[in-house]
Formats: structure tokens, sequence, C-alpha cells
């Protein structure tokens, strides 16, 4: 092979893989709308020594890592029983170390169709308003339901928060 054909070749070679990165890399580019980047909630049960709660902590009752607005809310249950053999009343108070999801977060938690809380994730900070009733010995099913309302365009995109929901528990009488 000639001299010049062997160049022609290898320039062509070079100029081709050249093309075929510049392809590849462009193809490959992260996005840079982070629209679409879903927030990340666990909710954990706080354990006292009145109550028993299934699952037991640290294990979440509720771990969602696609939280985006106007989805469908992530949902579990958490079973709360009464290991007393007096009369309780329950409310719960969500803590969080990140403030990040506050005012954009709805949480949810009813028992057997009764609302004890309906606020966002700021709003369950200060505690449920009505509180649930425990007998000695009783096991309550409490739903937990997290959602991003349609309207928020900003500010939950990659937020992680790791709430955690204290019983406030008193005597009932």
């Amino acid at each position: 092979m000639n001299p010049i054909r062997t160049r022609l070749v290898h320039a062509a070679g070079v100029l081709l893989g050249a093309g075929l990165a510049v392809f590849l890399l462009a193809g490959a580019r992260p996005s840079a709308d982070y629209t679409s980047l879903p927030a990340r909630v666990s909710v954990t049960v706080g354990l006292t020594g009145e109550l028993g709660v299934t699952p037991a902590p640290p294990k979440p009752a509720l771990a969602s890592r696609g939280i985006l607005p106007g989805a469908t809310p992530a949902q579990a249950d958490a079973a709360v029983r009464n290991q007393t053999g007096q009369e309780l009343t329950v409310g719960f108070r969500a803590e969080a170390p990140a403030r990040d999801l506050d005012g954009l977060l709805r949480i949810r938690l009813s028992v057997d169709g009764q609302t004890l809380a309906d606020t966002t994730l700021q709003g369950l900070r200060a505690g449920t308003r009505i509180p649930l009733a425990l007998n000695a010995g009783v096991e309550r099913t409490v739903r937990v339901e997290l959602w991003i309302p349609g309207s928020i365009t900003a500010g939950y995109q990659g937020r992680t928060a790791a709430v955690t929901l204290t019983p406030v528990v008193r005597i009932a009488g």
C-alpha cells in the first residue's frame, strides 16, 4: 500500500473515531432539567413505653423515593398497640431534621376512615388535633399518606425528609 493512501486511511479513521466520540458524549450528557427529580421521604413511628409499634423503628413505616407534585399519594400502614392496662389517647407530632419540605409535603394520618391530621409537614410539627383513643391491649392501624400538591412547581426537587411521628400519649379520662 502506498504511503499517501495509508495516511488517508489513518486520517479518515481518526476523523470517524473523533466524530463518534463527540456523538456519544453529546448523547450521554445529563439533562440540565431537574424539574422531574422527585422528593424522597421516609416516615418512622417512634416508640414509647406505653405503645408497641409495627414496623418497629428504625424500620420506616413508609419509604418513598418518588414523590412528585400531583402524583398519587404514597401510603403505608403502621400498627399502634396499647401495652398498658389503661385507656390512652395518642396524638402524633412530626419531627424531621431537615425543613426543606415543611410547607410543600402534605401528610394525612387516619384510622378506620377517621382523619387525625391532614396538613403539611410543618403543620404536623405542632401535633395532631384529634387524638386516637386506645383501650387497654387494643391495636389500631394508622394509615400514613404523603403527597405534594400539583400546584407546587419548585422547591421539592431532590429533597429528602426523614420524618419521625412521635406519639404523644396521655391517660384517658
